[in-house]
C-alpha cells in the first residue's frame, strides 16, 4: 500500500472535478423548481469508478430530493421481481415525444410509453410486488451503499399536488395495465420521489449500472448484466425527456434526470457520475449539472461513441530500473480508469524508490485532461522526495519531464 503522503498523488483527478465543479457553481441560469417548503442550494459531483474508488467535490455530500431519477431504478427492481416478459406487457421502451407528466397511453393495447415518464413510474411501482415502498427503499439503499431518509415535507407537498399523477394512476387502471386500486402504488411512487441523497449517492448508483448490476463498493449483485444493460438503453433513449437526443450528442452517456437538480449518468465499464445544481434549464435537467457531465465527457473519452480501441491491460509490467528507480511500462488507451491504473501502479512503485520512470511509448492514445494529470503527479511526488520521470513523445504528455528512452532517464537521474 502506498503510504498516505504518496496517495496524494492521487488528487489531481479529484482537482479536476474540483475546478470543473468550481468554473460553473456560480452560474444563475435556469430556475429552481418548487418541490417543497424549502429550497435547497450547492453544486456539486461525484465520480464512483466500476473498481469503486469515489471522488468528490463541492458540495457532493448535500442531500436533495432524487425525485425522477428514481424512476431508473424502480423500474430496474421491478424487471428483477417480476421479469422482462411481464414488465413489457405492462410499459413499452419507446421515447414519448411529450410532456414528463402527459396524461396519454400509446399503442394498443395502451401502455405508457417508457418507465421514464411519470405514468409509466407509476406502472414500474405497482409491478413491485406488497410493500412497494419498502422494498423499493431498501432496493435504493443497498445501490448507494448506505441508509437513506424519507424528507417527509417534500412527501406531504408533492402529495398536495398530486392531483395530476392520481388521474394517471386511475388512466392505467383503467386501461387495465394495473388491476387493482392505484392508490397504494401511488403513495409508493410519491414517496420514492421524496427520498434524499447526494451526488456520491447517485454516483455509487451509476455505477453500479456501469458495473452490470455489481455494487462496486460493496461488491453486491443487486440486478442482472441484462437488467442492466435494459435499465442504461432506456436513459439514454428518454432519460433526459425531450432532451434526450441533444444530451447523446453534447455528454454521450445514458442519464436520468429530477428536478430536485441531480442528474445519474453513468460510462459502461468505466464510471458512474452524479452531479447536483438545483438551477433547472427549460427541460426540467440542472443546468451546471449538464455542463459538468458534457465538459468530464470530453476531458475524460466518455462518449459512448468514443470507443477505446482494444487492448490488454494499462499496464504491462513494472520493473526495477536500478537500485534507485522503477520502471512502469503503460499501453494501449490511457482513458479514465487507464488513468486510475497509472496512478496505482506509480503509487506502488515509488513506495520504496526515490524515482518512477513511465514508459509511455506503447501507449496509443491519451485522454484530453491525461495530458495535464502527469505533471502534476510529478509535482506531487516530488513533494514526498521523489522524482518521476516519462519516456515518450513530448507532444503527447504536455508539461511532463519527458525523456527519449531509458538510457537518457537513467542520465538524468545521476547526482
Amino acid at each position: 500500500m502506498a503510504t498516505p503522503e504518496l496517495a496524494a498523488a492521487r488528487k489531481p483527478i479529484t482537482n479536476h472535478l474540483a475546478e470543473v465543479v468550481d468554473s460553473v457553481k456560480d452560474l444563475d441560469d435556469g430556475e429552481v423548481n418548487d418541490i417543497g417548503p424549502h429550497e435547497v442550494k450547492g453544486c456539486g459531483a461525484a465520480i464512483c469508478t466500476v473498481d469503486g474508488h469515489l471522488y468528490a467535490a463541492g458540495d457532493a455530500d448535500q442531500t436533495f430530493a432524487i425525485q425522477s431519477i428514481s424512476k431508473a431504478f424502480t423500474y430496474a427492481l421491478a424487471l428483477e421481481e417480476r421479469g422482462h416478459d411481464w414488465v413489457d406487457e405492462r410499459i413499452n421502451v419507446e421515447p414519448s415525444g411529450e410532456a414528463f407528466n402527459e396524461i396519454s397511453l400509446v399503442g394498443e393495447p395502451g401502455r405508457p410509453a417508457n418507465p421514464l415518464v411519470n405514468i409509466g413510474a407509476i406502472a414500474a411501482c405497482w409491478c413491485v410486488p406488497e410493500e412497494r415502498f419498502p422494498r423499493i427503499l431498501d432496493f435504493y439503499e443497498r445501490l448507494a451503499g448506505r441508509s437513506l431518509e424519507l424528507d417527509e415535507e417534500i412527501y406531504r407537498a408533492e402529495g398536495k399536488s398530486g392531483s395530476r399523477n392520481r388521474a394517471l394512476g386511475w388512466l392505467l387502471r383503467w386501461a387495465e395495465v394495473i388491476d387493482e386500486d392505484p392508490d397504494d402504488a401511488l403513495d409508493a411512487y410519491t414517496r420514492q420521489c421524496s427520498v434524499q441523497v447526494t451526488a456520491k449517492d447517485l454516483a455509487v448508483m451509476g455505477a453500479t449500472l456501469a458495473n452490470r448490476g455489481v455494487q462496486p463498493v460493496t461488491g453486491e449483485r443487486l440486478m442482472s448484466e441484462e437488467v442492466a444493460e435494459r435499465v442504461l438503453s432506456v436513459m439514454a433513449t428518454c432519460g433526459m425527456y425531450d432532451d434526450a437526443g441533444e444530451w447523446m450528442i453534447r455528454v454521450g452517456m445514458p442519464a436520468k434526470s429530477g428536478v430536485g437538480g441531480g442528474i445519474v449518468s453513468a460510462a459502461p465499464g468505466q464510471l458512474g457520475l452524479g452531479t447536483f445544481g438545483p438551477r433547472l434549464d427549460k427541460h426540467g435537467n440542472s443546468v451546471r449539472g449538464t455542463l459538468i457531465s458534457e465538459r468530464l465527457a470530453h476531458d475524460f473519452d466518455l462518449h459512448f461513441a468514443r470507443v477505446p480501441k482494444p487492448h490488454h491491460s494499462t499496464v504491462r509490467r513494472v520493473v526495477d530500473l536500478c537500485p534507485q528507480a522503477r520502471l512502469v511500462e503503460l499501453q494501449g488507451d490511457l482513458a479514465f480508469l487507464g488513468i486510475e491504473a497509472a496512478l496505482e501502479a506509480v503509487l506502488e512503485a515509488a513506495r520504496d524508490r526515490p524515482a518512477v520512470v513511465v514508459d509511455m511509448t506503447r501507449v496509443r492514445h491519451v485522454v484530453a485532461h491525461a495530458k495535464a494529470l502527469l505533471p502534476q503527479v510529478s509535482q506531487r511526488l516530488e513533494e514526498t522526495g521523489h522524482r518521476l520521470l516519462v519516456i515518450g513523445e513530448g507532444d503527447q504528455l504536455g508539461d511532463a519531464t519527458v525523456c527519449a528512452n531509458a538510457e537518457e532517464a537513467l542520465a538524468r537521474l545521476e547526482p
